[in-house]
């Protein structure tokens, strides 16, 4: 579905790195900050041009296919910013039509369906006439997440997408990319949180230095030696009590 072979980019990775993604994989990409984890999710979609190597995306190189063309399959959810200030919610989340329509096409029923079915996922339909300019960082995040949905791409990139996020909505939007997973969309989801990424994820790549450092399912990577090794973090990995993924517990140094 979407190949990375031997890239090389100005900053942020380093050369010779290729990743694969199946078709309906789940990956989370994992690492210190710093690792290039962000840049590798931005080379994915074509917002940055590696200096090396090329991008695939359904076997047909991603370098010089027109954007619209490009996001009728694939949807990025960049870090809270990114939305202009003088739109509503509903009319933000609406531009994830765009790739589907021509250039001066009606307004359909099916764009006006699925922006009400992306409204509703990411709990937004109260908000839908608040200005962007009033969001919270957590409502702005919701509503790139839900401009996503209404693009309604086969394979999600994803940046941070729970960062400014209370834990609810984080569960929220998990158990949503989850659900759709389940569905067929093939998500790639650059995650700070550990313990959500091991629940999550059919697969983690570790990233440290630019380079994939461990890449497998989250008992392969998640180890005490790997996160000491290339977090510089002294834990204790347990299995979650119910599903029994890796959970990442900190040890404390010095007495209470």
């Amino acid at each position: 579905m979407l190949v990375a072979d031997a890239l090389a980019a100005p900053y942020g990775v380093a050369p010779g790195l290729s990743l694969r993604v199946p078709a309906g994989a789940f990956v989370g990409v994992v690492g210190p900050n710093g690792a290039g984890k962000s840049t590798l999710l931005r080379l994915l979609a074509g917002v940055l041009r590696p200096t090396a190597g090329a991008v695939t995306l359904k076997g047909a190189p991603l370098a010089g296919r027109p954007r619209r063309a490009v996001a009728q399959v694939m949807a990025l959810v960049p870090q809270a910013g990114g939305l202009a200030d003088d739109f509503t919610v509903a009319e933000a989340v609406a531009l994830g039509r765009h790739p589907h329509r021509s250039r001066f096409g009606a307004w359909r029923p099916v764009d006006a369906a699925a922006v009400a079915e992306a409204l509703a996922a990411a709990d937004l339909e109260a908000l839908r006439d608040r200005p962007v300019q009033a969001l919270s960082g957590g409502e702005r995040q919701r509503v790139l997440f839900a401009r996503a949905l209404a693009q309604t791409p086969e394979v999600m990139l994803l940046d941070e997408p729970t960062a400014h996020l209370d834990l609810a909505h984080r569960q929220r939007l998990l158990d949503l990319l989850a659900a759709r997973h389940r569905a067929g969309l093939t998500v790639v989801c650059v995650l700070h949180d550990l313990n959500l990424a091991a629940l999550y994820c059919d697969r983690l790549v570790l990233m440290a230095g630019g380079r994939v450092v461990a890449d497998g399912a989250p008992t392969e990577v998640l180890t005490a030696e790997a996160l000491a090794t290339h977090y510089g973090a002294a834990v204790d990995v347990v299995a979650h009590p119910t599903h029994g993924a890796p959970q990442i517990l900190a040890r404390r140094e010095g007495p209470r």
